[in-house]
């Protein structure tokens, strides 16, 4: 009888507009609805900004490559590459020397993975820096710095710090 009419007519009038019928899961509610009511639809999203104009031309950045053998290699942005230490040298030597130069994200010092010298320093290291400032300032002390009586040399490296 009357509970049938009445579903028809929820169902007739669900299908002209949005109205909770509490028959479903998925209906929302916005504001102060109750069941039969109609709900408002959603408001329009606001419009898209235009497109963003383009800054203003600045000056180029300087890409430098680092060379291995007859290849070329971009150098990364923020890590110099010190060779010339001791086999005694440790990490904290390494950040040590460069601190100067600016903040100092890694550091460490390239080891022998396997073999008789396994674990032994290679004698050179990494350190990336935060900034690409800082790495010019390290480069600017090649040769000029010392590690335990031994001159470092300073150069941009092609690969992170971090491994």
């Amino acid at each position: 009888g009357s509970s049938v009419l009445l579903a028809r007519a929820l169902a007739a009038v669900a299908r002209r507009g949005r109205v909770r019928t509490g028959e479903d899961e998925d209906d929302t509610v916005q504001g102060d609805a109750t069941y039969g009511e109609e709900v408002p639809d959603a408001p329009e999203p606001p419009p898209t900004p235009a497109a963003p104009t383009p800054a203003p031309a600045t000056a180029p950045v300087q890409r430098h490559t680092v060379r291995l053998g007859s290849l070329e290699y971009p150098a990364h942005p923020t890590t110099v590459h010190c060779a010339g230490m001791g086999k005694d040298c440790t990490d904290r030597e390494l950040v040590d020397l460069l601190t100067s130069c600016g903040e100092i994200v890694h550091g460490r010092i390239l080891r022998h993975r396997s073999g008789l010298h396994r674990f032994e320093s290679k004698g050179c290291g990494l350190v990336q820096f935060a900034s690409p400032d800082a790495v010019e300032a390290a480069v600017r002390l090649d040769g000029e710095r010392a590690v335990r009586g031994k001159v470092v040399a300073i150069s941009r490296s092609h690969c992170p710090a971090i491994p």
